[in-house]
């Protein structure tokens, strides 16, 4: 469930980087649009740097939301390499604890035969004294 939601974090900035290259794409082809109609210069200009600029803010965005995706994957590593090595340590520990399950019940019945042996010769001593009483 963990995975899932992060592979999901993951996806939402490829979404957005695919957006953004859209947008970038968009703009290029309204530019060459506009410069086929025969707009004046200056409103080409001032445009075409309008464009530029928020080309430029796009990039800076889309690098920003790479290294946030490569930050991400890596913590993701991580923390799958500290999950296999929690589960390699709960595996150990299960095991550890089904072994001394195992020892705790072998100790049981030793305790519970010798109460029995206890008993049964207590039996017979007081068996062997009353025989000797008559």
């Amino acid at each position: 469930m963990f995975f899932n939601i992060i592979n999901f974090y993951f996806l939402s900035y490829i979404s957005f980087y695919v957006a953004c290259a859209f947008v970038i794409c968009l703009i290029k082809y309204l530019l060459t649009y506009l410069l086929t109609c025969g707009m004046s210069d200056t409103v080409l200009d001032e445009q075409k740097s309008g464009v530029d600029k928020e080309a430029c803010e796009l990039r800076a965005s889309l690098r920003e939301v790479e290294k946030a995706r490569l930050d991400g994957r890596r913590c993701l590593h991580e923390l799958k390499r500290q999950f296999k090595s929690v589960e390699a340590e709960r595996s150990k520990l299960g095991q550890e604890l089904g072994d001394l399950q195992v020892r705790a019940t072998r100790h049981e019945e030793r305790a519970e035969l010798s109460r029995r042996e206890n008993y049964e010769l207590k039996q017979k001593v007081t068996s062997i004294r009353l025989s000797l009483k008559h």
